[in-house]
């Protein structure tokens, strides 16, 4: 192990010494959960060349003496943050072993709406027990019960039924064709995971049987030849007479899990409507345009709609009761929604919404 070699999130270095002080060999192994260093005793910088991926609840030896491993900056490791290969430089501080990484900045999740402690719902419900939509961009394709809970989703099963899907349909070809992605999901119970991209299935199922609080993390490279538009993720739940429950989950570039994101509801909702909005009682909208035989009026909201939408409850608006229908004619960055007369002689200034009115893309 002499010359130079690079460190994850580091540039090449000396393997011979650092700063003046010499780096020992170390041999590293993995027995179950434990990962094990050996080498030379007393040494203060060390280096190592991983045998085993480093996962959330490992622990770590020096010698056979218990060591906390932690970032350079002292931060508690992330799962993947040593993977099988890597070459390793590591400081040792009595009972504490540094290594020489800068714990990454979290990279941007691919997946809209993946914080279930706080998610974006515009359609208002706590269960969802049918197949369709549920919070927003993720849906059930089996009827069993989903609840929305103060940290997390719970999945719960119906007699003679041993699975549900729940997927989101997420992001164009284009932005991971031909790459390397790591998929994590911080669960709780019973549940297989799967993955999915047009129609393939990209592994076999992964089976977590009454896990407690856990992150997992999986790994796979996308064909450089897709054949649609959308990417889909599918965790399928294993729940008869038992319980699942999914904190967060995220898909991101690369081959390992950089952390969580921070949370940010606002944005999250403006992506979320542009494949669904919510149209709030009373809410009005003045016309844009004012012909002889339709008004369009502009669609609050800074976001354009993905694709065109449908229109759930279009007889809520107040132009219903005078002779309109209500088609959604124009989007992109400035939608509209236009009001046709079925018969003449009226003109209205505004649209108001007398019930809830949703906006629906189905995606």
């Amino acid at each position: 192990m002499n010359g130079k070699a690079v460190f994850p999130g580091g540039n090449a270095q000396s393997l011979n010494d650092v700063a003046g002080q010499p780096i020992a060999e170390y041999v590293h192994t993995k027995s179950g959960t434990v990962h094990k260093l050996e080498g030379p005793e007393n040494a203060k910088n060390i280096v190592f060349k991983a045998t085993g991926d480093y996962n959330d609840g490992d622990t770590w030896t020096l010698n056979n003496k218990p060591v906390t491993v932690t970032y350079n900056g002292g931060e508690e490791l992330l799962p993947t943050a040593v993977l099988v290969g890597d070459i390793v430089q590591a400081v040792v501080m009595g009972e504490q072993l540094r290594l020489m990484l800068q714990k990454p900045t979290p990279q941007t999740n691919l997946l809209d709406n993946w914080y279930f402690a706080d998610p974006v719902s515009q359609r208002g419900q706590k269960e969802y027990t049918n197949t369709g939509y549920t919070i927003d961009r993720w849906r059930l394709d089996d009827s069993i019960n989903m609840t929305v809970k103060d940290d997390h989703i719970l999945f719960t099963g119906e007699q003679n039924r041993d699975y549900c899907n729940f997927v989101q349909i997420a992001k164009s070809k284009e932005s991971v064709e031909g790459k390397q992605v790591t998929f994590s999901l911080l669960g709780e119970g019973y549940f297989n995971l799967i993955l999915r991209i047009n129609g393939t299935y990209l592994n076999n199922p992964i089976e977590f049987n009454n896990i407690s609080k856990t992150l997992i993390t999986y790994t796979f490279s996308i064909s450089e030849n897709l054949t649609d538009d959308v990417f889909v993720i599918i965790q399928s739940l294993h729940i008869v007479d038992k319980a699942a429950k999914v904190y967060a989950t995220k898909l991101e570039l690369g081959n390992r899990f950089t952390g969580w994101p921070v949370w940010d509801y606002g944005a999250e909702l403006l992506k979320c409507q542009r494949y669904f909005r919510s149209l709030a009682i009373h809410d009005l909208w003045g016309s844009d345009q004012n012909t002889t035989n339709y008004i369009d009026f502009a669609i609050p909201g800074a976001r354009g709609m993905r694709t065109k939408p449908a229109i759930v409850n279009p007889n809520g608006f107040n132009l219903s009761k005078q002779g309109f229908t209500f088609e959604f004619v124009s989007y992109g960055l400035s939608p509209r929604l236009r009001a046709t007369k079925t018969s003449h002689g009226i003109v209205g200034p505004y649209l108001e919404a007398l019930e809830n009115i949703y906006l629906d893309a189905n995606l």
